[in-house]
Order: structure tokens, then sequence, then C-alpha cells
């Protein structure tokens, strides 16, 4: 059987406001934050990777780096205080037809790993459902969303949450375990690095 096609969107347009601002360009472990989402990314089997990020000159030198990977994508959100729902929009509108489903990554969760990533994937080709990483109880990020949901997620306003359509598929959620539960951790103010093991 064919393997399907999943993608990666990692959305990198938020402001960081909580935690004092240029959040994603902080070095956590020696590199910037948000690398240590799209080198999980890079070093996984997703076909290709679109990023969102907003008006920061910076930000795009850091993922575009002396050389790019041929499968990223940067796509621009201009607006992005609109909404996290505006960014998600923006890079499912960008995904390649032959597309089965989109993993949707948030740049400030470190600690997601190429091996959780491609867990994932796998079950996504034998169940094909939307699929959600947990850990303990806890669902966390990333998470597959299956073709056939995005005219839902589309649908929604800029500012909705992506959990109103995930609630409405409940019966369509299938979750992987994850044993450690670091790859929980978002980084949303400074003091969040001190239970990074920074």
């Amino acid at each position: 059987m064919e393997e399907r096609v999943v993608a990666g969107i990692i959305l990198a347009a938020g402001f960081g406001e909580r935690f004092g601002g240029d959040k994603l360009l902080h070095e956590l472990h020696g590199k910037p934050i948000v690398l240590h989402c799209l080198d999980a990314c890079l070093d996984s089997r997703l076909a290709t990777i679109r990023v969102v990020v907003g008006a920061d000159n910076r930000l795009e030198s850091i993922l575009q780096r002396p050389a790019p990977d041929s499968r990223v994508t940067l796509i621009r959100n201009n607006d992005p205080r609109r909404g996290q729902m505006s960014s998600l929009k923006k890079g499912l509108e960008r995904l390649p037809d032959d597309c089965d489903a989109a993993m949707v990554f948030l740049a400030d969760m470190p600690f997601v790993t190429s091996e959780i990533v491609n867990e994932l994937i796998d079950t996504f080709h034998t169940t094909k459902a939307i699929v959600i990483p947990s850990h303990n109880g806890h669902l966390g990020h990333p998470r597959i969303l299956p073709r056939r949901l995005f005219p839902a997620f589309m649908r929604l306003g800029d500012d909705e949450k992506g959990l109103r359509v995930i609630d409405r598929f409940r019966d369509d959620i299938v979750t992987v375990e994850v044993e450690d539960g670091r790859f929980l951790t978002d980084i949303d103010r400074i003091e969040d690095l001190d239970n990074s093991g920074r």
C-alpha cells in the first residue's frame, strides 16, 4: 500500500507578547526555539513543510539559513493579529494537491521530536483518522488533520479555535501515547524556560 502524503504546517506568526517579544528567536540548547520545531520536521518523513510567519524578517532569515531545504516553503501572514486560524488557513491553502493530511505544529513547542512525528504519520497511515499525541490523558501537538476536514477549518473565523472542528469529529480521533511528557511544553513566558532544562 502506498504511504499517504502528510505535509507539515508550522504556525510561527505569533508575537510572543507574554514572553516579552522575539520568543521564537530566543536560544534554547544552542539554537533558536523555532529551529527545534523545524529540525524535527526535517528529520521526519513529512513530505513537505509550510512555515507560516508574520512580518519579522529576522525569523525568515533564520528559517532559510545558508542552505534552505527544498521541502520548506515560507508563507507570509501579513496580519496575524486576526488570530491563529488565519495562519492555519494560509498554510492549508498552500498545500500540494496530492497531500492527504496536514500535521499542524506550534512553533513554540521545542520538545516535539522526529520520532513522535513519524509515529503520528504511521498511525495516520493505518487509520486515516485525526491523530493527536497524548501523555497521561493530556492531548498535545502536533495534530494530523485529514484532508476531508480542510473545508471545515477554512470556514472558521480567523479568531476561532480549531477545537470547534475537532469537537465535531471526536469519534474520528485516534490518540498516540507518548512516554516522555516534555513534548507538551510550550514556551509562552520566559519562566517556561526554567522548566525546559535550559
